[in-house]
């Protein structure tokens, strides 16, 4: 019986043929089959479902990875900021996203409080990030970064409804 590897293996196979909706349909034979998605898989569902213009399926896919709470890094949440958010993607550096989400709580009042929001749970990942590895708390990092999608889910919704 294959396992979420074996499905990841396959739906990365299919990203790199740019099969965006057989990427969907293998993510919807694991889930039959039982089988809990790994990172990659939710990764790989999120840029399929951003390629075929499905945003909301990338925000669930998003939201069920941080149900599941599996482990996210910087290279995954810009993946999810630039799915989601992809006017405040600016360079892809947290420096740069920060300033953007700032900008986008000036520029709609009704943004400001999730804005400012993810752009200090990014400031606080950084700023951890930037430790030297033998002072790192990984631990804690990792639920920096799960503070971080949790924000940005929060945030994207609040966007979508004005």
């Amino acid at each position: 019986v294959p396992g979420s590897s074996s499905f990841s293996a396959c739906m990365l196979a299919a990203l790199k043929a740019k099969r965006w909706q057989q990427v969907l349909d293998l993510n919807t034979k694991m889930i039959d089959a039982g089988i809990l998605p790994n990172s990659q898989s939710y990764f790989g569902v999120v840029l399929a479902s951003t390629r075929l213009g499905d945003r909301a399926s990338a925000l669930k896919a998003a939201e069920s990875a941080l149900d599941s709470e599996l482990p996210i890094n910087h290279q995954g949440l810009n993946l999810l900021l630039k799915a989601l958010l992809p006017d405040s993607f600016g360079d892809g550096s947290i420096a740069s996203v920060r300033s953007n989400l700032r900008s986008l709580g000036k520029q709609n009042k009704d943004l400001v409080v999730a804005a400012n929001a993810l752009s200090r749970s990014l400031r606080m990942v950084e700023t951890e990030e930037r430790r030297p590895k033998r002072t790192k708390d990984l631990e804690n990092c990792e639920k920096m970064w799960q503070t971080c999608l949790r924000d940005l889910c929060v945030l994207v919704h609040q966007k979508d409804v004005l």
